[in-house]
């Protein structure tokens, strides 16, 4: 463990041994109205609150912003709308013209007339 894996637990608890998600990895997530990119530098595990009579706090992901050079933020699962590696790219499909997501045009219909004929 490094000294910065060291100072992130110290300040925002045991790392998670399992999440959806994993260090580095760039993420988009909402905090309020607003929508973010970042990327994740820390994934704290379920623990209790240090605030009396406070909830558990659930998994966080601990998550610098992209062009924030302040306080990370703190998210939680619900929050995260996408890895950016799951985001969804249209390309232009051979046989319709039409678009479709990348790696579902062999589904096209016009897909299977053209194979067929």
């Amino acid at each position: 463990m490094t000294e910065f894996d060291k100072q992130l637990a110290e300040d925002w608890g045991a790392a998670a041994t399992h999440s959806d998600y994993s260090r580095d990895e760039s993420i988009r997530y909402r905090v309020g109205d607003a929508i973010y990119i970042g990327t994740i530098i820390w994934i704290a595990a379920p623990s209790d609150s240090r605030v009396e009579w406070h909830e558990p706090l659930p998994l966080r992901y601990i998550v610098e912003r992209d062009d924030w050079t302040s306080f990370p933020d703190v998210v939680y699962s619900a929050y995260i709308l996408t890895s950016e590696q799951e985001e969804q790219v249209l390309v232009k499909c051979p046989y319709c013209g039409g678009n479709h997501y990348r790696g579902m045009i062999e589904y096209c219909p016009s897909a299977a007339f053209v194979k067929n004929a």
